[in-house]
């Protein structure tokens, strides 16, 4: 450091002290110049303040660099002062006016480019922020002051300090005259100033520039009107140029970047051909920088002025691939708004009204494609927020939206909404009632002009779908306590994505609906309208959605909530079979799918092969996927594989393979050893096949395991296997009525006989077992059934008809006894009894609800089949039979299918006229 400094000390007796402290700064000498301020500090006080200017533009440089811009602002502001400062306490000096180009430097290239975000590019080329105005209007006026002062500063002095005698000592031997007349007079200064005219130029006629012409001693050559001061303005900004482009040697490497201002200000001049030929020279270089984006863009903007709009739009869009486009959003933005301001202007210079309207609302529409496009991630929003809030600083207060194109009003509707509903949110977590107020002022307001907005012809797809969207969302956010008005914003939602799925909004607004809608149909919340806006904004999901993310994760929910208590058996097969492999819910889906498929056999006996095949191949994969299976979803897949094997044993049954469909069942319990819902039903179907087997010994054993293991299933279970020999039984007496030879009838009728002890055994057995329980009476009600149900399948109907009564007597309103005295009572038949019977029925016909789905039970439907069978026994009140049946048709055209829908059909066709 200390021969460093000697060095510098040797420099600077040689250099002027301003021209030594710059250098310094420029590269980077922080600690030397430190160094030399402390072991020699300046006398001269023009000498520290500019020390003092350098050492804040380190900071300020060094701010920058680190992106620490709120530091770096505070450092520029005090070098400005320190400058401004220098400037008035040493006016007199001469080497002011270089102080005032470093001056308006600051101002023009670090101020407002830099730390205003291209204010200067924005003005000239885009559409300025509320900010970036204000800061042009301030700064300009200042530096062009400050250059013309300068300029003129300059101009004395090239012809007042040669004739001073110490002249070639003081400036020439020093570099001083170099850097004053060459580096300064002839170039920096002259293409600052540049600079400045220009963009004095594009301030606004109301600025206080031009309100205040001519009163301004420091740029004398000022015009008093407000054209001449503009002519004044451009003409010399010519003038200053032309020197530095003709140069040959382009000494300070500046010639492309005066050629791309000239350009500019020829635009304005409204030279277009020449502005033109002046950015080709630029565009050749192909150099890549802002001086080459600056040059495409007023290019582009003088094709328009030559109503070149299509040649000016394909160079404006071919901009948007420029490497800073590329690199930095805020330049590619800046490429948009040229494209707006050029599609403006050609709409202004329309005759015809209408048309003229339609080109001012698609001179918006680069704005859209820029806003939609999906490379964009997650810079849309905060792209989209900065371009609606510039609309919105351009806007009236309080006025009429009616004129503004389309999507700036789609854009004020958004602004609306999202302060609303922030607002909303605030005021949820807070204890001031005013936020929800104001809040829900500004989403109705939103929501007003939305409905405005979806009205006019003239707004384009984006529009409409972001004015839906912040429709649906200004809805929900009224009040998102209130179901009703989740499901209007769902609905809103679904119909933009249904109407417009090709726009960028479309996917967040359905998946935004299907999670409204989810949230109240999964807790069955009461809304107007759930049921079927879910119905509806699913099938869009799935239909126009179908790879997103949220169309997989709904499949499985909605094929179970929906389709399958629907009986929309195959829709639901075809959803479930669509859910990724990826999901959760993956072999729970593959469950159900296979019941759905099950369910369609049984209208087509055609499918059930089909059926076996899909079942093995959901067997084999998940036992597949067992082996390497995640521990949480090991029980899922082992739950598949188990319903998997109960399907093929049912399947196997189908066609008479008893003992194969019972090979499926083997082992079964120890195989899903924990899965309780599996072992039962297990159990219950190794009963069933066993007695279909003919095995009755062995079902009976299973029948005491079963009330061992499942208690509370047992009933329902032996139930089952009861009503089934109840049908055997009744199918083989059938036979043996119609059996002529008195061999054969006797085999079927012992056959019967057979059957009928089997049941009643089982009977016997689970109420006895039932009875050593301990079980209240009213437990004891399926049981008792039961065993009525066996004496009445043994043919002794009669029999069971006191101890029925008296149930009846305790239990009045329950269905299953009502039903089974009925069915005794049929059984046994006589005038008396079956009055009696039908007048049971006709109390579980009144009785029995549908479901949630609006799907009578069995019972209900038995109901009507005794009730109707009775009248034709008795042949009384058959001639609205027919009508009746009809009238079931019309709630479900199965009619509850069989055995029911058979036997009413055959009385609906006995008794029609």
């Amino acid at each position: 450091m200390t021969c460093l400094a000697a060095g510098a000390n040797a420099q600077m007796s040689r250099l002027d002290p301003g021209q030594f402290i710059e250098g310094l700064r420029k590269q980077g000498l922080r600690e030397l110049m430190r160094h030399l301020v402390e072991s020699e500090p300046a006398t001269d006080p023009v000498v520290r303040q500019q020390v003092l200017i350098s050492t804040l533009r380190l900071d300020y440089d060094d701010a920058l660099s680190a992106g620490k811009l709120d530091q770096a602002r505070t450092s520029l502001d005090q070098a400005l002062d320190a400058t401004r400062k220098l400037i008035q306490d040493a006016y007199d000096h001469e080497q002011r006016p270089i102080w005032q180009t470093q001056l308006g430097e600051m101002l023009l290239f670090d101020l407002l480019d830099t730390l205003n975000t291209n204010a200067g590019q924005f003005v000239e080329f885009g559409v300025p922020t509320a900010a970036q105005q204000t800061a042009f209007n301030l700064v300009v006026p200042e530096a062009l002051e400050n250059l013309e002062d300068a300029d003129v500063r300059f101009y004395q002095l090239q012809t007042e300090l040669p004739k001073e005698k110490d002249h070639t000592d003081k400036r020439v031997n020093t570099g001083l005259w170099y850097r004053m007349m060459d580096e300064y007079s002839k170039a920096r200064t002259r293409f600052a100033l540049a600079h400045a005219l220009l963009y004095a130029w594009l301030l606004p006629d109301s600025d206080a520039y031009f309100t205040h012409l001519g009163n301004n001693p420091k740029i004398v050559r000022q015009k008093k009107d407000i054209p001449g001061e503009r002519g004044r303005l451009l003409a010399l900004a010519t003038q200053q140029l032309e020197d530095l482009i003709a140069d040959p040697s382009d000494t300070w490497s500046i010639r492309s970047r005066c050629q791309c201002l000239m350009g500019r200000v020829k635009l304005r001049q409204q030279k277009f051909d020449e502005a033109v030929a002046m950015e080709d020279h630029v565009l050749a270089l192909k150099a890549g920088d802002m001086n080459s984006l600056m040059a495409g863009l007023a290019r582009a903007m003088a094709l328009g002025s030559r109503n070149k709009l299509r040649e000016s739009q394909d160079q404006l869009v071919q901009l948007a691939a420029h490497p800073l486009a590329t690199s930095n959003l805020l330049m590619r933005l800046l490429t948009v708004d040229a494209r707006h301001r050029v599609l403006l202007d050609a709409a202004a210079r329309g005759s015809d009204k209408t048309a003229q309207a339609a080109a001012m609302a698609a001179a918006y529409e680069p704005y859209m494609q820029l806003l939609n496009d999906p490379a964009l991630g997650a810079a849309a929003e905060p792209l989209r927020n900065y371009v609606h809030q510039r609309w919105m600083d351009n806007l009236p207060v309080g006025g009429d939206l009616a004129s503004h194109p389309p999507v700036v009003v789609a854009a004020v509707i958004e602004s609306l909404r999202v302060a609303g509903q922030n607002g909303m949110i605030e005021s949820a977590q807070s204890d001031q009632p005013g936020l929800a107020t104001e809040a829900k002022a500004r989403l109705q307001r939103a929501i007003a002009l939305a409905e405005q907005l979806l009205q006019r012809r003239d707004a384009s797809a984006s529009a409409r779908a972001q004015t839906l969207f912040n429709q649906g969302l200004a809805t929900y956010f009224l009040d998102t306590r209130n179901h009703d008005i989740t499901v209007q914003a769902a609905v809103i939602l679904t119909r933009l994505a249904d109407q417009l799925p090709a726009e960028r909004v479309s996917e967040q607004a359905i998946g935004y609906a299907v999670e409204m809608l989810h949230q109240l149909q999964a807790a069955k919340l009461p809304a107007q309208g759930r049921d079927e806006a879910y119905r509806q904004c699913v099938e869009v999901l799935l239909k126009k959605f179908p790879t997103t993310a949220a169309a997989d994760n709904e499949r499985y929910f909605y094929a179970v909530s929906i389709l399958v208590p629907g009986r929309q058996w195959e829709q639901a097969a075809e959803v479930l079979r669509s859910v990724s492999v990826s999901q959760p819910q993956y072999f729970e889906a593959q469950r159900e799918r296979l019941y759905c498929l099950v369910e369609l056999a049984r209208q087509d006996a055609k499918r059930w092969d089909m059926v076996a095949e899909e079942a093995a191949k959901a067997r084999e994969e998940a036992e597949r996927r067992l082996a390497s299976s995640d521990p949480d979803q090991a029980p899922a897949i082992r739950n598949a594989a188990g319903h998997a094997r109960l399907i093929l044993a049912d399947i196997a049954e189908r066609k008479g393979e008893l003992g194969q469909a019972l090979t499926f069942l083997r082992n079964f319990e120890q195989d899903f050893l924990g899965d309780n819902e599996l072992m039962r039903l297990g159990l219950g179907r190794r009963i069933l096949l066993l007695v279909r087997d003919g095995k009755l010994d062995e079902a009976s054993r299973e029948a005491t395991k079963m009330m061992q293991s499942f208690p509370d299933d047992a009933a329902p279970v032996v139930d089952r296997v009861l009503t089934d020999l109840d049908r055997q039984t009744g199918e083989l007496r059938q036979k043996a009525a119609e059996e002529l030879a008195q061999r054969p009838k006797q085999e079927l009728l012992d056959r019967a006989k057979n059957l009928s002890e089997m049941a009643a055994k089982l009977a016997n057995l689970l109420v006895s077992w039932a009875g050593g329980q301990g079980l209240s009476a009213e437990q004891m009600v399926p049981f008792q059934i039961i065993l009525a149900k066996s004496t009445r399948a043994s043919g002794q109907a009669a029999s069971a008809l006191p101890a029925l009564r008296d149930l009846r007597k305790q239990f009045p309103n329950d269905a299953d006894v009502i039903q089974e005295l009925a069915e005794s009572l049929y059984a046994v038949a006589g005038r008396d009894n079956l009055l009696e019977a039908a007048e049971l029925n006709k109390i579980l016909i009144s009785g029995l609800p549908p479901d949630d789905q609006g799907r009578y039970p069995a019972p209900y439907w038995n109901a009507w089949r005794r009730y109707f069978q009775i009248s034709e026994q008795l042949n009384e009140n058959t001639d609205v039979i027919a009508l009746r049946v009809r009238g079931l048709q019309a709630s479900d055209d199965n009619l509850g299918g069989e055995p029911y829908k058979s036997e009413l059909i055959r009385l609906m066709n006995k008794y029609a006229r």
